[in-house]
């Protein structure tokens, strides 16, 4: 047997090894015991529902001028022509396709303005937001709205629905009035948008692209993960029969036929219901509206998602998160979609984000120049064995990735993509190398690959069987291994507390602030973000020292001395501690927040050392709902750091720092649990994040 014949053999039976390892990772479930359900949930909210018109959205509106073409992605500037198109009242809608001479030059000829939707949307489903004053109206899909602004009849306007993917050609009309106006609001002025060219890849598609580059911003977003369980009550029939384990990664809930999948380092979840029947064509109606009812359901619009794309024959429905300014946002993963599958009656797959983008961080913004159409272009033609047939679009958009310095920050750099024989991908500059690798070479380098692959899913499949360790607890079950543990705490808030992240910015002290200072020596040097003062007058303090003894000094003799609260006294390293306060809540172990006392061997104070944050304040629209203490106890007793015995002394809501950047930094509502007087427990009020001061990781509460 020749030699690359057995590298052939080889690879092929360690791809099989690698499916069946997968499928067998993918379908295993050990025996779990019931999970009882806490609260059931008839109908579960993670955000606000949506009407069609905030989700089927167009992504750019083209104005024909004079032989040239002026285009905007603007999100305002179409908000204002679909609300325009919105008061009319079209009539006579008819199919026009076999009067059409030349489809280029109904669709992109001087004269007309074209609205353009990423895919095909069913008229059907469209009605809701356009007034169509017909009995009965045709079926059919389009991507387009074409409104013949110069060239339409004496008594009446034109407006045609186009589908560019089939080239069929809807006709309506509108009154004068309506057209008049329209010409008034956009179609006059069109020439004052940015300058766009035609690429026509092939004789039936054309694209178009800015013509010179674009100046665009690059967004940092804090991420906030979403409850999992509510996930669970909105998409199984009957959550109290639920099985929940624990993974190494995530999180897996299922019942006899479903399966719901928390992925935590890619931020997706996965459900599936395989028992789902799929042996059957969906039409496009039915198929895109029950995808926006389901979402709508649950309220799972948690970020700004549009219907980006459908699939009849897969029963498939694509929504894509895109930007504030009106641009798709993309992702490795599909971090920045939602996609579900339909069977017969119910879903059978449902994929997503498990975060969403609340909080951007204005700070951190910064603009950037994109590259123009014409280079995109040329990038694209560049790509190897390019076929021009195969190009079915080029937008400027996003791509979506974590902070390559490893903070928990989402960022959203400024990209162009293309779709190419029904895939997206990112343009990248020219790749190098050699393009024209032998197929031997390649062999033999899928041969390892496929070798690693198989033993990592081997040991993962291993890891999930021998695991076993499921964390199933009804509320009886948790009280009673309290009481048995001997674990207990007083009375806890009993109402819902809501609260928002903070942004703040650690303060610059300058001259100007020091010299309000007196009876002290400034030995920092300004400006700084540490004012370090050593007291001309030691201030004595008593052999039981009491936080009121350092009242009055604050007040008068420290800035913003009247925010700070006390921490800790340490006698071994001498120092007394006070934490900046923010609506009477203090600031956690901030080291741009505090002050701290140094006292000498005769526990006379002589110096001290201060921090202050300014500028604080929220960083979303409204206070969101946050873990309660007795979610958090529980958890605390799951992971073992609350100990047989222990006594809950104390509970109170703080802030600890999130995110530090250069400039700034985010702060989370922070949960504190005093036990037995002495040890404090830190969790993120949140996200349930055990947080260790005395360390940059932080454990994930679940």
């Amino acid at each position: 047997m020749r030699y690359e014949t057995i590298k052939s053999v080889i690879l092929t039976i360690l791809v099989l090894v690698s499916i069946l390892l997968t499928w067998n990772l993918w379908t295993y479930q050990p025996d779990y015991e019931t999970m009882k359900s806490r609260n059931y949930v008839n109908e579960v909210t993670l955000s606000k529902k949506q009407e069609v018109k905030k989700i089927i959205r167009p992504d750019l509106a083209m104005f024909h001028i004079n032989g040239k073409h002026y285009g905007t992605y603007n999100d305002g500037e179409l908000e204002k022509v679909i609300k325009e198109l919105s008061k009319w009242t079209f009539f006579d809608l008819k199919n026009y396709t076999d009067k059409v001479n030349n489809f280029n030059q109904l669709v992109h000829g001087s004269g007309n303005a074209e609205i353009i939707f990423p895919d095909e949307v069913p008229i059907e489903l469209y009605r809701s937001v356009l007034n169509i004053k017909q009995r009965k109206v045709p079926s059919f899909n389009f991507d387009r709205i074409v409104i013949n602004v110069e060239h339409s009849e004496k008594e009446n306007g034109i407006v045609y629905f186009v589908s560019s993917k089939n080239r069929d050609v809807y006709i309506s009309n509108i009154s004068l009035a309506n057209l008049n106006a329209f010409y008034r609001s956009f179609f006059k002025n069109g020439d004052e948008y940015p300058v766009y060219f035609a690429y026509n890849p092939t004789n039936t598609r054309t694209i178009f692209l800015p013509k010179n580059e674009t100046k665009m911003i690059m967004y940092k977003y804090v991420p906030k993960t979403l409850d999992s369980e509510e996930f669970k009550e909105a998409l199984f029939s009957d959550p109290s029969f639920v099985k929940k384990s624990i993974l190494t990664n995530g999180e897996e809930y299922t019942n006899d036929s479903s399966k719901l999948t928390i992925i935590n380092d890619k931020n997706m979840l996965s459900y599936v219901n395989p028992t789902a029947e799929d042996n059957y064509t969906e039409n496009a109606y039915d198929l895109v509206k029950r995808s926006i009812d389901f979402v709508n359901e649950h309220g799972g619009w948690t970020d700004q998602f549009r219907y980006a794309a459908k699939d009849e024959y897969k029963r498939m429905v694509t929504f894509r998160l895109y930007s504030k300014d009106g641009l798709p946002v993309f992702n490795d993963v599909g971090l920045s979609e939602i996609t579900e599958v339909w069977g017969r009656n119910e879903l059978n797959k449902y994929i997503r984000p498990n975060i969403s983008l609340e909080l951007q961080l204005t700070t951190e913004a910064k603009s950037v120049i994109s590259s123009s159409g014409y280079e995109a272009l040329e990038m694209v033609k560049d790509r190897p064995n390019y076929k021009p047939e195969l190009l079915e679009q080029i937008v400027l958009g996003y791509h979506m990735e974590k902070d390559p310095e490893g903070s928990k920050l989402i960022l959203l750099k400024p990209a162009w993509y293309y779709r190419y024989d029904n895939q997206w991908e990112m343009i990248t500059t020219k790749d190098g190398g050699d393009r024209d690798m032998d197929w031997s070479k390649i062999k033999t380098i899928f041969i390892i690959t496929f070798l690693v692959l198989d033993v990592y899913l081997l040991y993962q499949f291993l890891k999930i069987r021998d695991a076993n360790k499921y964390e199933i607890m009804s509320d009886a079950s948790f009280e009673e291994k309290l009481k048995a543990a001997e674990i207990t705490f007083g009375e806890l808030p009993k109402t819902l507390i809501k609260a928002k992240y903070l942004g703040a910015t650690p303060k610059v002290f300058t001259a100007e602030d020091t010299k309000k200072l007196t009876g002290q020596r400034i030995a920092s040097k300004e400006p700084s973000t540490v004012l370090i003062a050593n007291l001309e007058k030691p201030l004595q303090l008593s052999s039981k020292f009491e936080p009121a003894e350092l009242t009055a000094f604050l007040k008068g003799h420290v800035l913003y001395g009247d925010q700070y609260q006390f921490w800790e006294k340490n006698d071994k390293q001498q120092t007394i501690t006070y934490f900046q306060q923010y609506d009477n809540l203090p600031l956690y172990h901030n080291i741009n927040g505090m002050i701290s006392f140094k006292f000498n061997v005769k526990n006379q104070v002589v110096a001290y050392q201060q921090s202050y944050l300014e500028g604080i304040e929220g960083m979303a629209a409204k206070k969101e709902e946050i873990l309660s203490p007795l979610k958090v106890i529980e958890t605390l007793h799951q992971k073992g750091l609350l100990k047989p015995k222990s006594k809950i002394t104390k509970v109170e809501l703080g802030y600890s720092t999130l995110i530090q950047l250069a400039a700034s930094q985010v702060l989370a509502p922070t949960w504190r649990f005093e036990v037995n007087g002495k040890e404090s427990l830190f969790v993120n009020a949140f996200e349930g994040q055990i947080i260790d001061f005395n360390s940059d990781e932080k454990m994930s509460v679940e």
